[in-house]
């Protein structure tokens, strides 16, 4: 899950990547934390950008192991026999709660596991297509 983050006020960006277990260990609040004590960014004044990613309707298990974790409760949903996880939402909720502004946060919707336009890691194993790596590139210019 790539998210970036830009304050245009400090011209500070940030680009960072949200496994499930670097969303477990809430590392996007790490990065706020770090961007608000480092360059006094504000972080209601951030935009942020989220980009393809496996969504929680193609991302599910029949045994996880978030399932006994209470700050996982709110996302994850049981269908047919499997918890499907939704890395994006929790990623959502603690940018919220860290304080960046829900009306700041862009989705772009895209589930790289659904779309064959995009590579996905899981798709492949699951259905032997071509794997491959895609790149969230952003740049600041002047």
């Amino acid at each position: 899950l790539p998210i970036v983050i830009y304050d245009d006020k400090t011209h500070t960006l940030a680009l960072v990547h949200c496994s499930w277990k670097n969303t477990s260990e809430m590392f996007v609040c790490k990065v706020l934390k770090h961007l608000r004590d480092k360059y006094s960014v504000v972080i209601s004044d951030t935009q942020v950008v989220i980009g393809p990613s496996i969504r929680q309707e193609s991302y599910g298990f029949v045994d996880l192991s978030q399932k006994n974790d209470p700050n996982w409760q709110p996302f994850l949903e049981l269908q047919d026999g499997k918890y499907h996880i939704d890395v994006v939402g929790y990623n959502i909720a603690q940018m919220v709660d860290s304080g960046v502004l829900v009306g700041n946060i862009q989705d772009c919707g895209i589930d790289t596991y659904a779309d064959a336009s995009y590579f996905s890691h899981r798709r492949s194993q699951e259905k032997g297509d071509p794997e491959g790596r895609i790149a969230t590139i952003v740049m600041m210019t002047q």
